[in-house]
């Protein structure tokens, strides 16, 4: 009836929409809205990424839409900046340095910063999930009742043990239903000296993936308990 369409929540009381020109009966039909602001090209960075090396010439974004990511990828071509990978929403570009600023300032882009290589999270996590509001908000750090029985969990990390999907490790035996691994996409080929490769799913370098699953769904089996 108000003739928006809702982009994506801002929590805890946000919403990025599309409103149309007339804001005055946006309000008026809305008494709870206490602001309304124009999405500016300002915020499409990334909060929290400080100290991850950039990728030389390369712009990760993504778009508000199927629709937009299509529609991007032909403007950008036009605009002579080469789309080296896509998915769903996303868009990794190759370009010269102000590309950046391009992407952020193009309709239909939520986002775009700087390509960086992945990292595998630490303690800096629960800062970014909100687990310390929700510890707090739940009255301290005690661990909910139950021990989780019959709940089916997914990781997407390294690897889990040695990729073995019957015994990967000790503490998770007989409770493993798959294990993929995907190799490394075609937005990664210039940075990489192996393109394309796919390591499997054992849990060869860091043990990170292990030790995540062992967190959530570990048995002690390894450690007698």
């Amino acid at each position: 009836a108000l003739g928006w369409t809702a982009r994506f929540d801002c929590p805890p009381r946000g919403l990025c929409a599309e409103v149309g020109a007339d804001l005055a009966a946006l309000r008026a039909a809305l008494p709870a809205l206490r602001a309304v602001a124009p999405y500016e090209a300002e915020d499409c960075a990334r909060a929290g990424a400080g100290g991850v090396a950039a990728l030389p010439a390369t712009v990760d974004a993504v778009a508000f839409s199927e629709e937009d990511r299509a529609r991007l990828e032909d403007e950008l071509a036009a605009a002579g900046l080469r789309v080296v990978a896509s998915s769903r929403y996303k868009l990794r570009v190759s370009g010269e340095a102000g590309a950046v600023a391009r992407l952020r300032d193009a309709v239909g882009v939520k986002i775009a910063d700087p390509g960086t290589l992945p990292r595998t999270a630490s303690a800096s996590l629960r800062l970014a999930i909100g687990a310390a509001e929700s510890l707090e908000a739940a009255g301290g750090g005690t661990a909910a009742p139950g021990g989780g029985e019959g709940e089916l969990i997914a990781f997407a990390d390294t690897g889990l043990g040695s990729g073995a999907t019957d015994a990967p490790h000790p503490d998770f035996a007989g409770r493993v239903q798959a294990i993929h691994s995907w190799p490394l996409a075609p937005g990664w080929s210039a940075f990489v000296r192996a393109p394309g490769a796919d390591d499997g799913g054992a849990d060869r370098g860091s043990g990170h993936g292990t030790h995540v699953a062992g967190l959530a769904a570990g048995d002690g089996g390894m450690s007698a308990g």
